[in-house]
């Protein structure tokens, strides 16, 4: 049998972003995430449930720590089952008023959640709702037992509306420092080619070559040995063979052109 999981509407923080129309579900992760951020700190330890009002231009994000998805029920949405057990007309708008807050449905979809303190009243949520432009048809007390009765029904949870949810991610970052990562080495390495390429075209210039060493800035060198950055590879009779990082350079005898 199926146990949901119907945590306390005080054990989510509730967040809300104005949004003139509905954010395509591609997009959707990226603009809660985005504005988000500035309301809440964001953990992948936590799953945010949301929806959108379409008649407020509202989206209702719902923050729980609880990390299986597919048994979480927000509590709000069982008031969506006295539509069936009242008989209630779906084509109508419903508050649905409890001791800890106030369900909006609108024509049978649960829409947003008021949280009741000293200003927020039933009262004053109607009012703001007329000024909105939108009819109440009628407002049902929820008690307690009703509200225990409902979440006891488990015939009925496959009835209850689903909330759409996203999952905090930081593969973003991880990117981003990758690509920082990458663009550094990708750097580094023009930059040990750029000066790889000009020690090359400023190769030891050779004084002479007599009995198989070299003279290089009025030093003798011998095969093997180490020239600044070159090591000596071969020493000919008028050319020397120079090892430059995996690079051979091959470089005569200065006067041998003359």
């Amino acid at each position: 049998m199926f146990k949901p999981h119907i945590p306390p509407v005080g054990s989510f923080e509730i967040f809300q972003i104005s949004c003139d129309e509905k954010i395509p579900t591609k997009n959707i992760k990226k603009f809660l995430e985005t504005n988000l951020k500035s309301q809440t700190t964001m953990t992948k330890d936590c799953i945010y449930f949301y929806i959108y009002c379409e008649v407020l231009k509202i989206y209702q994000i719902y923050k729980t720590n609880k990390p299986r998805i597919s048994s979480v029920i927000f509590e709000p949405l069982l008031c969506g089952l006295l539509y069936d057990i009242q008989n209630l007309n779906r084509r109508k708008n419903y508050l649905f008023v409890t001791d800890d807050y106030i369900s909006l449905f609108v024509s049978g979809s649960f829409a947003h959640v008021y949280i009741k303190d000293a200003a927020t009243t039933t009262g004053t949520i109607k009012e703001f709702l007329t000024q909105q432009n939108i009819d109440i048809y009628d407002t049902i007390q929820v008690c307690q037992s009703d509200i225990a009765k409902l979440k006891q029904d488990h015939e009925d949870h496959k009835k209850i509306q689903k909330l759409n949810h996203i999952k905090y991610s930081q593969t973003y970052i991880v990117f981003a420092i990758l690509a920082i990562v990458l663009l550094g080495l990708y750097l580094n390495k023009n930059e040990a080619t750029a000066h790889i390429k000009q020690q090359l075209s400023t190769a030891p210039t050779i004084k002479a070559i007599v009995s198989g060493e070299v003279l290089i800035d009025d030093k003798w060198y011998k095969r093997y040995d180490d020239y600044q950055d070159y090591k000596i590879l071969q020493i000919a009779k008028t050319q020397v063979i120079f090892v430059l990082k995996d690079k051979q350079i091959i470089v005569k005898v200065a006067d041998d052109d003359r």
